[in-house]
C-alpha cells in the first residue's frame, strides 16, 4: 500500500502560512478608521474648543456616514452605473 504523504505535507500547521493580502488591508483599513477617529476626538476638542458632548455627536455621525456610504455606493454601482463609471464618479467627487 503506498501512501502519499507529499499532499498532507501542504497543510501540517496553518498558523505557517502567510496571511493573505486582503487580510493586512484590512487590518490596515481598521488601524487608519480607529487612529483618526481618536485624532478627530482631540482636533475637535483642542483646536476647535467643542465640548466633550458636541465632540462625541460629531464623531459618531462621522462613523455611521462612513460607515453607510459603501453600502450606498455599492447598491449604485450594482444596480445603476457599473464599476468603472462608479470608480469615475468617485474620483471626480474626491478631486471636487
Amino acid at each position: 500500500m503506498t501512501y502519499n504523504s507529499h499532499k498532507d505535507d501542504k497543510n501540517v500547521n496553518s498558523a505557517q502560512q502567510k496571511p493573505s493580502k486582503k487580510g493586512v488591508i484590512a487590518v490596515v483599513e481598521r488601524f487608519s478608521f480607529f487612529g483618526l477617529s481618536a485624532n478627530l476626538v482631540t482636533y475637535l476638542t483642542n483646536e476647535l474648543h467643542q465640548p466633550t458632548s458636541t465632540t462625541a455627536k460629531n464623531v459618531n455621525i462621522w462613523t455611521s456616514v462612513s460607515n453607510i456610504v459603501p453600502l450606498f455606493s455599492a447598491s449604485v454601482a450594482d444596480s445603476f452605473l457599473g464599476r468603472f463609471k462608479t470608480i469615475v464618479l468617485a474620483c471626480v467627487i474626491y478631486l471636487v
